[in-house]
């Protein structure tokens, strides 16, 4: 409709604002496309408040709590390590009571996903993500994500073969990052991370910190709002667990074999709800998580990328506000605040910035001291029309229903932003004016566009709820229409507005429950999709090394001397090709490369050069390689070697197991003598002190025994005799490695 013509038949609303605008037409088509699906299930659910779509952000929260539930039941049976975590869950699958709850854990993960998504997508063509209500737009889109990442760990934490295309792409995504290199070795590779508890302890620790921050972001999503509903109407739990339920007794997860290290998995079935980003993730990393983020990112800027002109808030008449706090009670976003004034009074302000124009606050004034343009909204009323004082029936039809709704040729049309801003006194006016009856159109229960507006003009006309319609009110003309905009059904006039209908009536909840069937079902047929997910049959050399530079490498002889040179080479040939060159600085080097190559026979060499001066051929091999498989070459140093870094580490510390540290009495610095003597130079010292004792001997006697040989000047009991006790047998050596340098 014409925002011109909405603009006679209501003054003051400013639907030039509302409606108009290439954003609000192309929400309207939107809407428009949407609602022939939504009519569609309203149809098949025959009942105007059992249609589901109406309820999905509720229905969201309650999934969530479901899986918060079966969550901290399985989390009792887990546990860390490559081989401990998946006999675990092969465990729990083999348990028939824990194997129903693993399955509704994970179907009701996914039905979350999608839940969620309609949510969005509703709120979206509703206009409701602008204005006062970006806060609730952002954290739904945070929300959206985080559940999806959620479902992500959680298949992680199975580790079956799904964790081998999980774990190349989290390698994929963060071989950019320093030290991702030392992470990747330290708890990815079997080879150094032993169990691989560390791995695992982190998977179910981001597990639970992504659900602890879905809470949050819910907390956020809700906190503008007066009244927020979290659970849907007790029918829908009730359906929602007997779906679930009879799915998971039905149809059980199962178990995938074990990850297999030594190869890439080839066809497996993937959960597309959450894992369809494998495939691309895996072929071309880059461009699939610049999309993932620039999606995420635009997702959550529309409000601002679509970004018009807001209608401007309502007006309060200060003259006529009696400070009643009718309107800070049924605003349903907490726009509106009651202050003191002066005298003792109490008068009503109005938030800018969370107010969203509905104009509920409207109809509950009771002396009519609000409207949109600061003038008498009962100066709006058409009580003055001759057609209504010749007996023409009048309806009021809310924003949604304006283009979407036939209410026959023989009345009166009024439009209104919400069907809450309509006051008693205007339907009483009406009717004693001469219309002969009064209808109002609104969104049905739990999908009004501004979440309460229905529910309180009901509930005031019927004098539950104040303002309280005039005595001698005829509730016989008047007809409460509550349905989604276009539903061709005729309306209604409920005694009560929120028709809870109980799980005894099954017959009324039977086609929702089979509906619901249909559409898990549907679910489930895209949570078992055969996919390939590294789409060739390459094979992988896989190099991985943890190694100090000087140090004797495992199965290499010890280098001869003293070393002196710096920094590390790595070099790997295939068949004589060299097709993998670099270096790295540092006196410590932890490397993870991969590089992929054709099945069929190669030989392999893996050369470390350390600092040009040391070149050593770690690996050697001619093998012939299969399709999809890994070879794992795992490069370092001898057990035990010391490292003096490590060692400066312990001897820079203010104290060591609770007591002072070396440095604290003994200086670096030539001639600067304290507490003890300094130790600049004191493995040049160490190596003559006594005759036939090595430096390295030296040292170690004088920390497991100090008072074997004092220095000059210095008296026995002055150096900690526990120093010992308290290091671990690497670390003494670790230490006396870095007294060493001190030349």
């Amino acid at each position: 409709m014409d925002p011109e013509r909405l603009n006679e038949l209501q003054p003051g609303a400013d639907w030039q604002t509302r409606r108009g605008g290439t954003v609000k037409l192309w929400l309207n088509r939107f809407e428009a496309w949407s609602l022939i699906v939504e009519r569609a299930v309203g149809r098949l659910v025959r009942e105007r408040n059992l249609n589901p779509l109406h309820h999905t952000g509720t229905i969201t929260v309650f999934l969530l709590v479901l899986l918060l539930v079966t969550g901290i039941y399985l989390t009792l049976f887990y546990q860390f390590g490559f081989d401990a975590t998946y006999e675990a869950v092969a465990g729990i699958e083999a348990n028939p009571l824990s194997r129903i709850v693993r399955a509704v854990h994970r179907y009701a993960s996914a039905a979350t996903l999608i839940t969620a998504v309609i949510h969005a997508w509703r709120t979206f063509f509703m206009d409701r993500f602008r204005g006062a209500r970006w806060l609730a737009w952002v954290t739904g889109v945070a929300s959206v994500t985080l559940v999806w990442l959620a479902g992500v760990t959680g298949y992680w934490m199975i580790w079956d073969v799904t964790a081998g295309p999980l774990n190349q792409s989290l390698i994929d995504l963060i071989d950019w990052i320093p030290g991702s290199d030392t992470f990747i070795v330290n708890t990815l590779n079997p080879q150094f991370a032993g169990s691989g508890w560390v791995f695992l302890v982190l998977v179910i620790t981001a597990h639970v910190l992504v659900s602890a921050v879905i809470g949050l972001m819910l907390w956020y999503h809700l906190r503008r709002l007066n009244r927020a509903r979290w659970l849907p109407p007790a029918h829908w739990m009730w359906i929602s667990s007997a779906v679930l339920l009879a799915a998971a007794v039905a149809v059980p997860v199962g178990m995938l074999p074990a990850l297999d290290v030594t190869e890439r998995v080839g066809t497996i079935d993937l959960d597309i709800w959450f894992l369809a980003y494998l495939p691309a993730a895996l072929r071309s990393p880059a461009l699939l998580w610049t999309a993932v983020a620039t999606v995420t990112v635009l997702g959550a800027a529309i409000p601002w990328l679509l970004r018009r002109r807001l209608p401007a808030p309502v007006v309060v008449d200060r003259r006529r506000c009696t400070g009643c706090t009718l309107c800070f009670v049924d605003c349903p976003y907490q726009a509106i605040a009651m202050e003191r004034q002066g005298g003792g009074e109490l008068l009503a302000i109005v938030d800018r910035q969370k107010c969203v124009s509905c104009g509920i606050c409207i109809g509950s004034c009771p002396p009519l001291a609000i409207s949109f343009d600061g003038n008498p909204p009962e100066g709006k009323w058409p009580t003055d029309d001759e057609r209504v004082r010749s007996g023409a029936a009048v309806s009021y039809l809310c924003e949604r229903h304006f283009q979407k709704s036939s209410v026959g040729s023989d009345g009166i049309v009024v439009p209104v932003t919400c069907v809450g801003m309509i006051h008693p006194d205007e339907i009483d006016a009406v009717l004693s004016a001469g219309a002969s009856r009064v209808r109002l159109i609104g969104c049905p229960p739990d999908d009004c566009a501004n979440r309460e507006g229905n529910e309180w003009t009901q509930a005031r006309l019927t004098g539950k709820r104040r303002p309280k319609a005039p005595q001698g009110l005829d509730l016989g003309r008047v007809e409460f229409d509550w349905r989604a905009p276009g539903d061709p059904l005729p309306g209604a006039s409920p005694a009560e507005f929120r028709d809870v209908v109980p799980a005894a009536q099954w017959k009324r909840l039977m086609p929702v429950a089979l509906m619901f069937g249909v559409l898990l079902a549907g679910q489930l047929l895209l949570t078992f999709v055969p996919v390939d997910a590294f789409g060739d049959d390459s094979a992988v050399v896989e190099v991985s090394m943890k190694h100090r530079i000087g140090v004797a490498i495992e199965g290499i002889p010890d280098p001869e001397g003293l070393f002196v040179g710096s920094g590390t080479r790595l070099e790997l040939l295939i068949d004589g090709r060299v097709a993998l060159d670099r270096s790295y600085g540092g006196s410590a080097v932890t490397v993870f490369e991969q590089v992929e190559i054709s099945p069929g026979l190669h030989e392999i060499t893996v050369v470390v050069d350390d600092g040009g001066v040391r070149q050593m051929v770690v690996f050697e091999e001619s093998r012939v390689f299969g399709a999809r498989e890994i070879i794992s070459i795992a490069v370092k140093d001898t057990p035990g070697s010391a490292d003096p870094d490590r060692g400066e580490e312990l001897f820079t510390a203010a104290a060591i197991r609770g007591g002072a540290g070396c440095r604290v009495c003994h200086s670096l610095r030539e001639g600067d003598d304290g507490v003890g003597p300094s130790l600049a130079g004191v493995a040049t010292r160490a190596a003559g002190r006594i005759a036939g004792v090595s430096a390295e001997a030296y040292l170690r006697q004088s920390i497991l025994d100090p008072d074997g040989f004092v220095v000059e000047g210095y008296r026995p009991g002055q150096m900690r005799s526990d120093i010992a006790e308290e290091l671990t047998n690497d670390e003494l050596a670790d230490l006396i490695a870095y007294l060493l340098t001190l030349r």
